[in-house]
């Protein structure tokens, strides 16, 4: 299979387009990087107005990303057609566009990318695949796997591969997965975890998209919508909170019931 990445540039983005850039059963004919010129992780520890639980937030954010994924960067190499763009850069860039289509991809999987247009999205149907952090359509925007932790909701944590539509994040799921957690996890193993968890599976996903069906996200109720606005010191001191108290030991002494009220999407059954 012929596939096109479009991604950013932290470390667990390239550890993402590496890794599919080694799958055995598919070939990355082009990629877009959007350069990650400043990051949220800087933008939080060079303001002023940021406390010390945000700080020491994006600090461990930082560091666990580097314990999960560097050595594995280090020692990669990128796909030979790797295109380092600025942010947003597919959706005005002609020649950028004319390169993709050139391609002749089977396959388009976006992770961490900007909103991508409609007059790019149409000329793929049904071969536009995003892959979303969280359980769409539980959480949507931004934050979705922090916020069930803040609600002290771990069964709504996880990934979802969807077809991109003119909506934000409101396309048609294909497939979902939660996350391996231990009590001992905090939101940063638990994601980072998630994400190599989540490379993997698409590897085998890749291998059976074909067959699969689609499940129009109206199908799924209990729909929760978060903006980056939303997350401030209290829901960050919350959130930290819970998990101390034992909000992941609790649920997973309870793990299999708690899951079954969260009906997720598999291989297009849901």
């Amino acid at each position: 299979m012929r596939i096109a990445l479009i991604t950013s540039n932290e470390i667990r983005h390239i550890f993402f387009r590496r890794m599919v850039n080694i799958f055995k059963n598919s070939s990355v004919v082009f990629c877009i990087c959007e350069k990650a010129d400043n990051s949220q992780y800087n933008q939080v520890l060079n303001n002023e107005n940021s406390t010390a639980a945000e700080k020491n937030h994006f600090i461990q954010r930082e560091n666990t990303e580097k314990d999960f994924f560097e050595v594995f960067v280090e020692n990669s190499e990128e796909a030979k057609n790797t295109h380092f763009v600025n942010k947003g850069a597919i959706n005005s860039d002609k020649i950028l566009q004319e390169k993709l289509y050139q391609s002749k991809p089977d396959i388009i999987v976006s992770y961490g990318s900007s909103i991508i247009k409609d007059n790019i999205i149409n000329k793929f149907p049904k071969k536009f695949l995003n892959i979303h952090l969280g359980l769409s359509p539980y959480y949507k925007g931004a934050g979705t796997n922090i916020w069930p932790l803040v609600n002290n909701e771990p069964e709504y944590l996880g990934i979802t591969y969807m077809y991109i539509d003119a909506g934000i994040d409101t396309g048609a799921i294909i497939h979902q997965i939660r996350p391996n957690i231990y009590s001992y996890d905090n939101v940063h193993t638990i994601g980072n975890r998630l994400i190599k968890e989540m490379t993997i599976e698409l590897d085998f996903l890749l291998s059976k998209v074909e067959n699969i069906n689609s499940i129009p996200q109206w199908k799924i109720a209990n729909e929760k919508i978060y903006k980056k606005k939303d997350f401030n010191e209290t829901s960050l001191v919350s959130m930290y909170e819970n998990i101390n108290n034992g909000m992941l030991k609790n649920y997973l002494s309870n793990k299999k019931e708690r899951d079954q009220k969260v009906p997720i999407v598999n291989f297009g059954i849901l």
